[in-house]
């Protein structure tokens, strides 16, 4: 992530740059205004800096998985399904962070959403209001309780996306 921000910034820097180098010509139009031709080549790093960030852009997947994490993972009483949806949408080396730790890869993820949801098997989760997808991350609010009922508790969902699969998940309760 760290990298991603750094040549974001130098590519940035680059295109100012070029807006304001000493090797622009200007002429003037009809009008008195003036209009600036750059003359120099693009930077190779900002080149390499904009095709990394154009690479690592919004996944459409996002939606989808956030929806399913919640259902086939969190909301999931199967342990079979729930192992088989942990597998498809996260990574293997994926990071889940939640109000009681961190937990790393898939087995312990699955160790987790298992205990987790044992201790309320009935209660189900709902989404409030659509996914929100920006660039490679996503955020999902939702509420968990009992099948008609006003949830027990509130959260948000905020997720990480690397190779169309969930990379990081933070989870925030509300409640």
């Amino acid at each position: 992530m760290a990298l991603k921000y750094l040549l974001l910034t130098i590519a940035t820097l680059m295109c100012f740059e070029q807006a304001f180098s000493m090797d622009s010509t200007s002429d003037t139009d009809e009008r008195g205004r003036v209009a600036s031709h750059n003359v120099s080549q693009r930077s190779p790093i900002a080149d390499e800096a904009t095709s990394y960030v154009e690479g690592n852009v919004k996944s459409n997947r996002i939606p989808e998985l956030l929806h399913r994490n919640l259902q086939e993972v969190f909301g999931q009483g199967d342990s079979a399904l729930r192992r088989a949806a942990i597998d498809e949408l996260y990574t293997e080396d994926c990071e889940v962070y939640v109000p009681v730790g961190m937990f790393v890869g898939r087995e312990a993820l699955d160790k987790f959403a298992g205990e987790l949801r044992a201790t309320h098997p009935l209660f189900v989760y709902t989404p409030h209001g659509e996914p929100q997808p920006l660039h490679d991350a996503g955020r999902l609010a939702w509420g968990s309780g009992l099948r008609g009922e006003a949830p027990a508790y509130t959260g948000l969902d905020v997720i990480i996306v690397r190779d169309d699969k969930i990379w990081k998940l933070y989870v925030f309760l509300d409640s």
